[in-house]
């Protein structure tokens, strides 16, 4: 009778605050911040915010060419757009971000090249103005 009086009733095992649920991917994610996930995160805040804008991260390769990052691509969240870097691939480099008026559309800017988080839980925030 002791066990039945010390074991939890469902209603205290529902009142527990909701915990993510760990996604077993190494897929770039849009997460929101602040995250608990191993790895790290890259934020990009885009200045006026561009409605309906798109966003395209490339990788440099050693001659010197930009290349499309597949994944991540996507709408910018009204000025802003943030993406996942699983923890093996934190620290490298270098990348851009570029900013489209519309996906497929006219480029508007580019970041200046930057290297992905060097630490777990490390968000690298990068800042693009776009000229009237």
């Amino acid at each position: 009778m002791t066990l039945l009086l010390l074991a939890p009733t469902p209603s205290a095992v529902q009142a527990l605050p909701p915990r993510p649920t760990p996604v077993a991917t190494m897929t770039p994610t849009r997460l929101p911040l602040p995250y608990t996930r191993e790895g790290g995160l890259i934020a990009l805040r885009v200045q006026p915010a561009q409605s309906g804008g798109g966003t395209i991260i490339q990788w440099q390769d050693a001659k010197g060419l930009w290349h499309d990052v597949e994944g991540w691509q996507g709408a910018l969240n009204g000025d802003s757009q943030v993406w996942w870097v699983a923890p093996a691939d934190l620290g490298k480099g270098p990348f851009r971000w570029q900013v489209y008026q519309s996906r497929g559309g006219k480029l508007l800017a580019e970041s200046k090249p930057f290297s992905l988080p060097g630490l777990n839980r490390e968000t690298v925030r990068i800042e693009v103005g776009i000229k009237p």
